[in-house]
């Protein structure tokens, strides 16, 4: 049984006036930090993993990349472990590993830290919780049953494939292009 305990990445927007600004210092911050790929925005910078929006020269697209620290003992994340096995779900309500490695060295102010990373697939048009707030009166029957099939449609599959999501939640629950819900 495959037990998914780490919470998906939380999108923001960032207030169009102050993003200019917060560019030059994340760009000046993570600028050698991400060389295998082109650094976008920070979405957020933890304990647990660091998150960024990225680009790559192989894909087409935007993508998330969450680097994971190794712990003290110089041994792999529990959290990058737990959620690298399930690459293998391929569902298009649900987000896509694109890749990941074990062994990387990601660099932050003038220090290498070894670490490991996935590259996931991008939800540009944020979570559902900003979406039902942003649109709470402008929601029609036919488009809550759309998102309610959508999620339906994603924790089945992820139950067949004997996967578990414990931690669903409106904030968890991402909108992809075209606005459609992705777990």
């Amino acid at each position: 049984m495959i037990v998914y305990d780490c919470t998906l990445p939380k999108i923001f927007s960032i207030p169009s006036a102050s993003r200019a600004i917060f560019k030059k210092k994340a760009e000046a911050k993570h600028r050698d930090a991400l060389p295998d790929f082109t650094y976008i925005d920070t979405i957020t910078e933890g304990k647990k993993c660091d998150v960024f929006v990225v680009s790559k020269p192989c894909y087409k697209k935007s993508a998330v990349l969450k680097v994971f620290p190794r712990n003290q003992k110089g041994t792999t994340s529990k959290c990058f472990t737990n959620e690298v096995r399930f690459k293998f779900l391929n569902h298009p309500n649900i987000i896509k590993q694109l890749d990941s490695k074990e062994d990387y060295n990601f660099q932050r102010e003038e220090e290498t830290y070894p670490s490991s990373y996935i590259l996931m697939e991008y939800a540009p048009s944020g979570d559902f919780s900003q979406f039902v707030k942003s649109h709470r009166t402008s929601i029609n029957d036919i488009v809550i049953r759309t998102y309610f099939h959508q999620l339906i449609d994603a924790i089945s599959y992820m139950h067949s494939q004997g996967a578990y999501h414990l931690d669903l939640k409106l904030e968890n629950l991402l909108m992809g292009e075209n606005y459609q819900l992705k777990v």
